[in-house]
């Protein structure tokens, strides 16, 4: 596979990172660049669940086994699809009631209960467990009410739809029961955008308070089964009205930055993207106006060694690329720009940057003046992040 590599021309050789010190080999001082050469490379990937296990098996400290579970360094998350829009050669993404999920959407019909995005169904239903297995007051009291079709329709709790779990589903009337505590007066953008994406999808939502659970629960029901009874039945109206999918051609890879991700869960807090210098979209990208100052990073880049970069975690480095990427779940767009604090040989090479709930994230949006925004309840997060 081609890789970048530290080619030192003068030496003719490649050299460790731990050989280049400020863009210039230890022994000489002679200039060094990264240089893309073909090279033999074990894919870990497809050994790390073996090499994890393995350690259970040997007789190290803990200290040196930490060490090699985080060598192996096997992350759980998703893959997240961003369309790309306004850099050179572009041309615009779908909006937001074109193409806005992660894949397309089959009719309701078609889907039966199979509702959430396969991309992130071992996540979710982890999730899912959980929630059943603790749910709140409010949430037990309504189950008891909704279990084994008591209103006459078969009810399902915790069920994933997307990327979300519902708190209560009626899958044959498309109909989403919520019940919303106190966390959800001080995130009422994204109960809105989680509302938004359910519409899109097909289903209705009606939300309640817990105060109106424990208090008139009578009525609580009676709405209820009043949505259930007007809403279609998809049974008997399995009619596909959905459009076509678009039909992939050729520049689609140019227009898609793919992330990966372990916490899908804050794709609504996402206020830029961060790519690798050296990603092979950069050059795709780059809008005319931002093409001088882009090139200029890019030379910057190319003297410091994957181990400077990463060991400055203190010094903040980048530039815009005049691209922007649009957030699949609330249309968005979101300023696309390159640093060196991401490296191309990990994960996609792409990340994207949650500020609110992240340190080195947050570093970077208040070196640059980009917005914050709070997904995740807690302390205020423009001053600093909240990591829950």
């Amino acid at each position: 596979a081609y890789t970048d590599v530290n080619w030192c021309e003068a030496l003719g050789t490649v050299l460790a990172n731990d050989e280049v010190i400020n863009g210039v080999s230890y022994r000489g001082g002679f200039p060094v660049v990264k240089k893309q050469m073909r090279q033999w490379s074990l894919r870990i990937t497809e050994y790390a669940e073996r090499l994890l296990k393995g350690l259970d098996d040997i007789d190290f400290s803990d200290s040196m086994k930490d060490i090699q579970r985080n060598w192996i360094g096997k992350s759980v998350g998703a893959r997240i699809d961003f369309n790309l829009t306004l850099g050179h050669d572009l041309t615009p993404s779908p909006s937001r009631g074109e193409n806005a999920s992660l894949t397309p959407s089959p009719s309701p019909g078609e889907r039966g209960r199979e509702t959430s995005d396969k991309k992130f169904w071992p996540y979710l239903k982890d999730f899912a467990k959980e929630n059943r297995q603790n749910p709140t007051e409010e949430e037990t009291i309504l189950w008891e009410e909704l279990r084994n079709s008591k209103l006459g329709h078969k009810i399902r709790r915790q069920h994933a739809i997307g990327v979300f779990i519902a708190d209560f589903v009626c899958l044959d009337k498309r109909l989403v029961i919520e019940v919303d505590g106190g966390y959800h007066l001080a995130n009422k953008e994204f109960d809105h955008a989680r509302t938004e994406f359910l519409k899109i999808e097909g289903f209705q939502v009606i939300r309640f308070t817990n105060e109106e659970v424990k208090n008139d629960l009578k009525k609580v029901l009676h709405k209820i089964k009043e949505s259930l009874d007007k809403s279609p039945s998809i049974k008997e109206s399995a009619v596909d009205t959905s459009p076509s999918p678009p039909e992939k051609g050729q520049g689609d890879e140019a227009r898609t930055l793919t992330v990966f991700t372990t916490r899908p869960d804050t794709i609504f807090g996402v206020d830029f993207m961060v790519i690798a210098p050296e990603h092979e979209l950069v050059k795709k990208i780059t809008s005319p106006e931002q093409k001088e100052e882009i090139e200029k990073y890019l030379k910057y880049v190319e003297s410091r060694s994957e181990v400077d970069r990463m060991a400055e975690v203190k010094k903040i480095t980048g530039c815009f690329t005049g691209a922007y990427a649009v957030n699949p779940f609330n249309g968005r767009e979101i300023p696309v720009w390159i640093s060196e604090y991401v490296l191309a040989g990990y994960g996609t090479g792409a990340v994207m940057a949650v500020p609110g709930h992240d340190e080195r994230d947050h570093r970077f949006a208040k070196h640059f003046n980009l917005p914050i925004i709070q997904v995740v309840e807690g302390p205020d997060v423009q001053e600093e992040a909240f990591v829950s």
